[in-house]
């Protein structure tokens, strides 16, 4: 790969990822995240471009064909199984044709649950970067915040005693019988 020195550097984002008004789900740089690149309005296309240090105003970063949620579901179901709770940071290394060739992992909270995204991102479709109107080698930036939530039990309910009127009766209620299927 002779075009490795065309790679774009980026910056990992530091938000969260938040639900939007339209029960969208918007990522660290307030980019909905089940759209693809060629969905995204130019504010979000400038939003995602921020992440990469050094990108020119023609040039387009590479980004996943089905939008961050083909990165961000894989990564809920691998927290799921493993229960982590940290911050995971890694690149995905993406080639001319938008197959993605290597993962970097530079931080993680647990092992297998890197190895787990970083065998999901392998299978992900990306729109290849371009660089000075072509496509390129570019690096895409994976920055994913893992809580694991803890449920308490909750107390017992007090099921408040029934209070019946003084001269009431409980009486049991009559059995109704039906004829079975067989009996037809």
């Amino acid at each position: 790969m002779d075009d490795l020195d065309d790679q774009v550097a980026f910056q990992f984002p530091q938000d969260v990822i938040r639900r939007t008004a339209d029960g969208g789900v918007q990522g660290p740089t307030r980019v909905r995240l089940d759209a693809p690149y060629s969905r995204l309005s130019v504010e979000e296309k400038q939003r995602v471009g921020s992440l990469f240090a050094g990108l020119a105003e023609q040039d387009e970063p590479p980004y996943p064909e089905g939008g961050l949620l083909a990165i961000v579901e894989p990564a809920k179901l691998a927290q799921n199984l493993r229960g982590a709770n940290g911050t995971m940071i890694a690149e995905v290394v993406i080639d001319k044709f938008g197959i993605p060739t290597e993962v970097n992992v530079f931080k993680t909270p647990d092992a297998k649950l890197a190895d787990f995204v970083a065998r999901a991102v392998m299978l992900i479709q990306f729109k290849p970067g371009q660089c000075g109107g072509r496509v390129c080698v570019t690096k895409f930036p994976i920055h994913l915040e893992f809580t694991r939530v803890v449920f308490r039990a909750a107390e017992p309910e007090q099921r408040p005693t029934p209070v019946f009127p003084p001269n009431y009766q409980i009486r049991e209620m009559p059995r109704i019988e039906r004829p079975s299927r067989w009996d037809r």
